[in-house]
């Protein structure tokens, strides 16, 4: 299912600012996805956190890290509670055994809205995976590259023989976001 990394960004951003790329939270949290500034730093050099593409490049960087890191720890994929967990408090939920019932209760809470909100983008997309309580929110089939920065792939651009086109660039498949001019992270499927 390749829509479904785009339902888990579009889940974030809509729970974590509604959608506002200039969102800043009270810890110095920046971008649509409400990132630790520490955390951007160490995803990207770039610093247009207002930027939707490059915001989208980073978070999915880092959710695919810290999925990558809790499939190797738990042999499976997350819940949709679990992935934002994994994107609120990664720190605390590893050191709780990956259980969200372990964590405070406001966590919890969090965590229950999110995956209530993945639920309803994901019903109104067919091409996602749409999924009860207890069922993984990701497809089995999803690979998910990226535990470690050298496992995401990135796309050199080909040489450039003609002057640029004028037209506009072509909209990226869902599993593929823009991550810098010419660079892109790619997740399974390439």
């Amino acid at each position: 299912m390749t829509n479904t990394l785009a339902a888990i960004l579009l889940a974030l951003a809509s729970h974590e600012s509604n959608g506002n790329d200039r969102a800043r939270g009270a810890a110095g949290e920046v971008s649509r996805y409400q990132i630790m500034p520490a955390v951007w730093a160490s995803a990207t050099k770039s610093r247009a956190w207002t930027d939707p593409q490059v915001s989208a490049a980073v978070a999915t960087r880092i959710i695919t890290q810290r999925i990558g890191s809790f499939s190797g720890t738990t042999h499976r994929l997350p819940t949709g509670a679990e992935i934002y967990a994994l994107w609120n408090a990664p720190g605390l939920f590893a050191r709780r055994g990956y259980q969200v019932d372990a964590l405070p209760s406001q966590i919890r809470n969090r965590c229950d809205r999110f995956a209530a909100t993945l639920r309803r983008i994901c019903q109104h997309d067919p091409n996602s995976s749409a999924t009860s309580p207890g069922q993984s929110s990701l497809p089995s089939s999803l690979s998910v590259r990226g535990s470690s920065p050298r496992e995401i792939s990135h796309r050199a651009p080909a040489k450039r023989t003609t002057p640029p086109n004028p037209r506009p660039a072509r909209r990226l498949p869902s599993w593929s976001v823009r991550r810098a001019p010419g660079r892109a992270i790619t997740l399974a499927g390439t």
